[in-house]
């Protein structure tokens, strides 16, 4: 769970299939908080999540593992896919970003409603 606020059910009902299967393959269950959002993260989020996991008896089976803690490695591996051009680096804004994922989605929407007209125009009767 992220710890931006309280565990939402949502993150729950997704730990116990983890939980679930961990315990009926007689594996381990590992919770790991998804702290890398460092200007929304709370301490009293991470107290809060911990003690509901131990509430609903889902206890950690080991240490609890916490993503900040894995920049190194994930750096290691960042670094490797751009040496190899696996991977580039992004320079636009936030704002530069959702404008081209708003325009990606209407672009894909349009594509779809002319498809729906085609099959409309071919047979009136399946337009509904």
């Amino acid at each position: 769970p992220s710890p931006t606020g309280y565990l939402h059910i949502g993150g729950l009902r997704t730990a116990l299939y983890s939980y679930l299967w961990a315990k009926k393959t007689n594996g381990e269950f590992k919770l790991r908080i998804e702290d890398t959002d460092k200007a929304r993260n709370s301490d009293d989020a991470v107290r809060a999540i911990l003690e509901s996991f131990e509430w609903v008896g889902m206890p950690s089976d080991s240490e609890i593992q916490y993503q900040s803690k894995r920049f190194d490695i994930y750096k290691k591996y960042i670094d490797q896919l751009l040496e190899n051009g696996k991977a580039y680096k992004c320079y636009m804004s936030k704002e530069e970003l959702a404008d081209g994922i708003r325009m990606v989605f209407l672009k894909w929407l349009a594509e779809e409603m002319q498809v729906k007209l085609i099959e409309m125009a071919a047979d009136p009767e399946a337009g509904g």
